[in-house]
């Protein structure tokens, strides 16, 4: 695992990450480099967007957020507290980073 910059992390598999402050664990996405859905990245790890928008599911939890210009919004439809909201994209933090996901 890789600390890009403050915002932004990068698994040994390429795919790169962030800190969901509403989910409380990292939200990973496969860069435009592979087969499959792909995610654009506008290379600042410090303020980065993130495209397409990111649905993260993981059992009853559902996350619909875009990342842009380092602050999250999350969709009305996602199914926690911050539903509705933007907020700046908090720090990386090593603790919740996986190895693998």
């Amino acid at each position: 695992m890789e600390i890009l910059g403050r915002k932004i992390f990068k698994l040994p598999d390429g795919r790169i990450g962030f800190n969901c402050p509403a989910c409380l664990v990292p939200h990973v996405v496969p860069l435009k480099n592979g087969p499959g859905r792909n995610w654009g990245y506008n290379g600042n790890p410090d303020a980065p967007t993130l495209t397409p928008c990111i649905v993260w599911e993981h059992g009853d939890s559902y996350c619909h957020c875009s990342v842009s210009d380092g602050e999250i919004t999350f969709f009305s439809d996602s199914y926690h507290h911050l539903s509705g909201e933007t907020l700046d994209l908090p720090d990386v933090t090593a603790a919740l980073i996986p190895e693998a996901d």
